[in-house]
């Protein structure tokens, strides 16, 4: 089949879909009432989902549970516009690109507080230090959103929000185990007394786990000797509490603390070699809600700090002799802390006006020291800090009753850093956002549309590493979308949007000596290669998504599917960019066949990608069947039983590194 016979087939299925399910909704979207969702990562104050002109996705807290996910990427593999790339088993380093963007390209906040490190190479987030003990909900912003949330947000916002007191108290505690040695116990605690409120969440986690290389790749594993498993042990937990100390003054406070440990393996002739990682992600902060003047102007005052230690012990084998073998250790610790300060004011029939201030501080440091042959000292590699300052405005309005429309901007400065290579100059850049809905009331349909540009400021590994260059501008894109939701109460949400980003200044490594000076070269194997980071890079990606959730038999089946097509192209050489399927499907089946029971298989299909830029290393689609089923008990027990890769099937989401075969884990949950 052609490809212009499939893009037209695909958009004929795509129209037929969409002008079903708006038929659907005009005969009976009024019938019912449902309680509208809201979103507040799409404007950064509350806003129904109906009234937003972004593509935004939510997991909600019910979807969390049903779903029994143990880690964050089980849960927005539901979602579409994510691509998901694993080094390994649990514990191993985990990326999220949203629509083609790169990894440090998507922000992720806890509560508001951005968790990106500031040590890691572009100020990327790595998912496996997330844990879900505590977790409430989870929204997904799709597209540039640089002008609500400044650098780290050109491809999107991935935001977790926590668990907050309500009335009474209340708790949960579950145990599971499973394949592959696994072990985890999470709970949790939450209520209010008076004025006082609180959430609390623990969890314990650990596996034996398996060859993070090599592991059932015939490749590798058939010219080595048996692989080692390479487990990993993780221990979380999350507090917030508040005080409602008057009707107009709201107090909060909240730490949380993830210590994430696993074994690794190096690359080289003899990869499977004993390394070791250790993540400690901390977070902390204190928030005070004020409202003035009968509620019209909200004012949210926030001090944050986030603190980042990575411990890396690695391992590099060079023959097979026991003296051929070196080990270096890598120390690295990204803070972050500062003051955010947000007033929404209400405007009656002018809308809501939002300003806000930001001011933070970054600090990275990497050192390394010899292990074996030699044990050296550690040396710092890299120790710099610099200062954002950031001014922003929202406002947005209802026109009539069915239109919403938005528009924002925000200004970053980012200061000139103090480094041990020097210092440089700071930079400025500006980003907007607009955006616009309109809801057909009638059929329950909703038509919206938004544009934006992204920027980022380069981090400080690639402005003051070994290999970094002090003169980086930031990194800029300019990107849109259209679609439309279709709603018809509990019945059916259907989504559908087309996007499409452009970027560029994309700050690339170039193994080449010039523009980099004589000392910015790495060794392998006794050969010096040279390189350093330079502006050089352009890139477009554009696609479509698609969203399903439907009753097919209400209260006995219900359907769940995610779609997306991403094209995703570096224009400098023309190449697919590495690591993006271009075909993303997940399918799930809730089937409830009596009373307490629910059985609900999935099936995950990712598309054919290369590993390397240039088109090198080429990956195989795979599709993997999932099936998970539960019995509730009695109102407060739940059992439940997670079948993963039923089908055994072999795939690699990053070249040479191991996914898990057929495996089950039972669990029980028990709430009150």
């Amino acid at each position: 089949m052609s490809k212009r016979r499939y893009r037209i087939i695909a958009a004929a299925h795509l129209c037929v879909a969409s002008l079903a399910s708006i038929a659907l909704a005009s005969q009976a979207y009024a019938q019912d009432a449902t309680i509208p969702e809201i979103t507040v990562t799409a404007l950064r104050a509350e806003q129904t989902l109906q009234r937003t002109g972004s593509a935004v996705s939510i997991i909600s807290q019910d979807e969390i549970a049903r779903s029994s996910a143990r880690t964050v990427d089980d849960l927005l593999r539901q979602s579409p516009g994510l691509t998901i790339n694993t080094s390994g088993g649990p514990g191993q380093l985990q990326n999220v690109l949203l629509r083609g963007a790169e990894a440090r390209h998507t922000l992720v906040l806890l509560d508001g507080v951005r968790l990106n490190d500031p040590s890691s190479t572009g100020g990327e987030m790595d998912f496996s230090a997330i844990s879900l003990d505590n977790v409430d909900r989870i929204e997904i912003l799709r597209g540039p959103q640089s002008a609500l949330y400044g650098s780290d947000a050109m491809g999107g916002v991935i935001q977790i929000f926590t668990k907050k007191g309500r009335s009474g108290h209340g708790g949960a505690i579950s145990v599971e185990a499973g394949s592959y040695g696994a072990k985890e116990t999470r709970a949790n605690l939450h209520g209010s007394e008076g004025p006082v409120f609180y959430s609390l969440g623990i969890s314990a986690f650990n596996t034996d786990g398996f060859s993070a290389i090599g592991y059932r790749i015939p490749r590798i594993a058939g010219t080595l000797p048996p692989l080692e498993a390479d487990g990993a042990t993780r221990l979380s937990g999350d507090f917030n509490i508040g005080w409602r100390a008057s009707d107009v003054l709201t107090l909060e406070a909240g730490v949380s603390r993830i210590d994430n440990r696993a074994k690794i393996d190096s690359v080289g002739s003899y990869p499977d070699v004993p390394g070791d990682t250790r993540t400690i992600l901390t977070r902390s902060y204190l928030s005070a809600t004020h409202l003035a003047f009968d509620g019209m102007l909200r004012s949210k005052l926030t001090l944050f700090s986030t603190q980042t230690d990575r411990n890396l012990n690695t391992f590099y084998r060079y023959d097979s002799g026991p003296s051929d073998y070196s080990s270096t250790r890598f120390a690295y610790r990204g803070e972050r802390m500062g003051a955010e300060y947000q007033g929404d004011l209400r405007l009656g029939d002018f809308g809501l006006l939002t300003l806000g201030a930001r001011t933070e501080r970054d600090k990275a440091g990497q050192s390394t020291g010899e292990l074996y042959p030699d044990v050296t000292n550690e040396t710092a590699t890299v120790k710099a800090r610099q200062t954002t300052n950031s001014a922003f405005g929202i406002w947005s309005k209802t026109i009539g009753e069915n239109w919403n429309v938005s528009l924002g901007a925000r200004l970053d400065d980012v200061s000139g850093a103090d480094s041990i290579k020097g210092g440089r100059g700071g930079v400025t850049f500006g980003t907007w956002r607009a955006t616009s809905s309109y809801l057909i009331t009638q059929t329950g349909t909703k038509l919206r549309g938004s544009i934006g540009t992204g920027a980022k400021a380069p981090s400080l590994y690639q402005l003051y590493s070994e290999y970094g260059t002090n003169t980086l501008a930031p990194e800029k894109s300019l990107g849109l979308d259209i679609g439309f939701d279709q709603k018809l109460n509990a019945r059916l949400d259907f989504s559908a949007s087309y996007f499409s980003n452009s970027f560029r200044n994309l700050i690339d490594f170039a193994s080449t000596s010039p523009p980099c000076g004589a000392s910015q070269y790495t060794e392998y194997f006794g050969e010096r290669y040279y390189g350093c980071y330079v502006n050089i890079a352009r890139a477009k990606t554009k696609g479509a998504e698609l969203e399903l959730k439907a009753s097919l038999i209400p209260e006995f089946v219900r359907l769940k599917a995610a779609y997306t097509h991403l094209n995703a192209k570096d224009e400098t050489t023309g190449f697919d960019l590495a690591r993006r399927p271009k075909h993303t499907a997940r399918l799930a089946l809730e089937y409830r066949p009596r009373e307490g029971w629910m059985i609900e298989p999935r099936l995950t299909f990712v598309g054919a990608r290369f590993d390397a830029p240039g088109e090198k290393r080429p990956l195989s689609a795979y599709t993997r069947l999932d099936a998970y089923g539960e019995y509730r008990i009695s109102e407060n027990a739940t059992a439940y039983v997670r079948l993963e890769n039923l089908t055994n099937a072999h795939y690699e989401n990053v070249f040479n590194y191991g996914t898990a075969g057929r495996s089950g884990y039972a669990g029980l949950r028990v709430k009150w």
